[in-house]
């Protein structure tokens, strides 16, 4: 998950995880990284 033992706390992906979930979501939305990455920069930060 993004989030840590602590409420508030956030412990990032790793890149491998990151890579799979990009290969996933080009295959099933046709996205460019460019919209992915917009995407999910929302969960991120």
């Amino acid at each position: 998950t993004f989030t840590g033992c602590w409420y508030d706390e956030k412990n990032t992906p790793s890149q491998l995880y990151l890579d799979i979930l990009k290969k996933g979501l080009k295959e099933t939305t046709g996205w460019p990284d460019e919209e992915i990455d917009k995407y999910w920069e929302k969960f991120l930060k």
